[in-house]
């Protein structure tokens, strides 16, 4: 069985180009006041490197278009320089701060009004690697919020007019002026922002309760900066668990017969066939099961590709029920009824690239990736049923591919395929069709798999998925069998095995 999806490769191709369309804010990292050397400021525009979410405009670049404007020194590193240089430089945001016994960092958008201020700890002059991680995102988050900076309009031609010197700054309002870093490192005048509305309380006047206050300074995990990189209105990062809890609709079909290397091909065949059993499961409606998958990312928020290595795990069970009629049995009531258990497995290591469609709150997480591990089979008859119905039991390694491409921002279209590896026919099995002695150990199988479906997260971590599945088996025995002859005119024979199913439920991801 050959499977061609001649529009996979198209389809990926267009996701990557989409993902790197998306044009980056620009983001400029001021000088800090008391960071003589500049140290902390090139440790955040690095995190702000690493991550790459964002467009670094240089320090050189800001104050060459600040000189422009006769603003020099420390005036250029304030919210009214921001606001006047933010539409020639086209900035979406500036990090401006000041170093004491913590690091007061205030973001800024392009009209130089304050988007999100945090008070963070340093050691010798630095914050925490993960600190830097969790700012880098923070501020990524708040440039895609700040509203756009209007372009600057071009200067009328001619010989431009003679610029009277310009008055020096009138002294700031307390607003303007980064607020004190006090002993504690506590922030004094900062208002509380919620980058997942868009709306900043710019009333700086008002400053934050003694209880606010202590709880900042006291706070070792700076959960503020752990939550802002994934909200919504930020660039989405993968997800650590996903946990899907799906039923099962299955059909199952199996046949196997003597002399020939096909069930096709028997039934082609003149008469008299092969001497031997011959064995069919149509069952007349599906049956019905459940299904538990995991898959866990444990490196998802890391900035390297390091964040594409996971795991994937899963198990499924059904019980099917089956109307089986013997032959050669001409008994009113000769059709039973046959209780099974369906049971399949699988571990696999996994890693995934993954890549943004779209941009702001459109902005969706897709996934190209390959996967390798074990899984497994088994079809297990009632042994109590007494009727000549072989079951099926597998395990085998496997390797594959699987995708997730976002048609909108909560929507995925999800696919893959699998390569089985040796998935040879159980013991019970070549027993009766083949011969253990045999070169080959009485048999030898191919086998494949396939999935495709849809995804919708409908509500923060919850999703409803839809999935059908496809798994292909192809056996040949050898040698003399418990149900099959072998002789001058047949030796061994065929069975073939295949599984569909829809899995529709729920998934949880964090």
């Amino acid at each position: 069985m050959r499977i061609n999806l001649p529009g996979l490769p198209m389809l990926a191709a267009a996701a990557l180009l989409w993902a790197q369309s998306a044009p980056a804010q620009r983001v400029v990292v001021l000088e800090f006041a008391g960071d003589p050397k500049g140290k902390l400021r090139a440790q955040v525009e690095a995190a702000l490197g690493r991550a790459r979410e964002v467009e670094l405009v240089p320090l050189k670049q800001y104050k060459s278009a600040a000189a422009k404007k006769k603003i020099r020194g420390a005036a250029a590193m304030t919210p009214p320089a921001v606001a006047k240089l933010g539409r020639i430089l086209k900035l979406d945001a500036a990090v401006e701060g000041a170093v004491g016994d913590t690091f007061l960092v205030r973001i800024l958008d392009g009209a130089g009004e304050l988007l999100w201020s945090k008070d963070l700890p340093v050691k010798r002059g630095l914050v925490s690697k993960s600190h830097a991680q969790k700012l880098a995102r923070a501020i990524a988050v708040a440039a895609g919020k700040a509203p756009k900076p209007e372009v600057a309009a071009e200067p009328p031609a001619g010989p431009p007019p003679e610029l009277a010197p310009e008055e020096p700054p009138p002294e700031k309002p307390p607003a303007e002026q980064p607020p004190p870093v006090s002993s504690t490192g506590t922030e004094t005048s900062m208002p509380a922002v919620d980058l997942s509305t868009g709306t900043v309380d710019r009333r700086p006047d008002e400053a934050s309760s003694p209880t606010e206050v202590v709880a900042s300074a006291e706070s070792e995990r700076d959960i503020d900066l752990d939550l802002e990189g994934r909200r919504r209105g930020g660039r989405p990062t993968p997800r650590l668990v996903s946990v899907w809890l799906t039923g099962t609709v299955t059909w199952r079909t199996y046949c196997a017969r003597p002399g020939v290397r096909t069930c096709a091909e028997f039934n082609d065949l003149p008469e008299p066939k092969p001497k031997g059993d011959r064995v069919n499961f149509y069952p007349d409606a599906p049956y019905l099961g459940g299904n538990a998958e995991a898959e866990i990312f444990p490196l998802a928020w890391h900035g390297s590709p390091l964040r594409g290595l996971g795991v994937v795990a899963g198990y499924s069970r059904g019980f099917p029920r089956t109307r089986v009629t013997i032959d050669g049995d001409t008994s009113p009531d000769n059709a039973r009824i046959v209780t099974s258990v369906d049971e399949g497995f699988s571990a696999q290591g996994s890693f995934r690239y993954f890549f943004t469609m779209g941009k702001g709150r459109q902005a969706a997480l897709g996934y190209l990736g390959i996967r390798g591990g074990v899984a497994g089979h088994n079809f297990d008859v009632d042994p109590e049923s007494q009727v000549p119905l072989p079951g099926s039991h597998r395990v085998f390694p496997m390797a594959g591919v699987d995708f997730s491409i976002p048609i909108a921002s909560s929507v995925h279209v999800l696919g893959g395929g699998s390569f089985l590896i040796g998935p040879k026919a159980g013991p019970d099995e070549i027993a009766g069709f083949g011969d253990f002695s045999h070169e080959t150990g009485g048999a030898t199988a191919w086998g494949i798999s396939a999935r495709a479906g849809i995804l919708w997260n409908f509500w923060g971590p919850l999703g409803l998925a839809v999935r059908f599945n496809l798994e292909a088996y192809g056996d040949e025995f050898f040698g003399p069998g418990q149900k099959w002859p072998c002789n001058e005119t047949q030796c061994g024979g065929a069975a073939q095995e295949t599984y569909s199913w829809v899995t529709p439920g729920l998934t949880v991801s964090f």
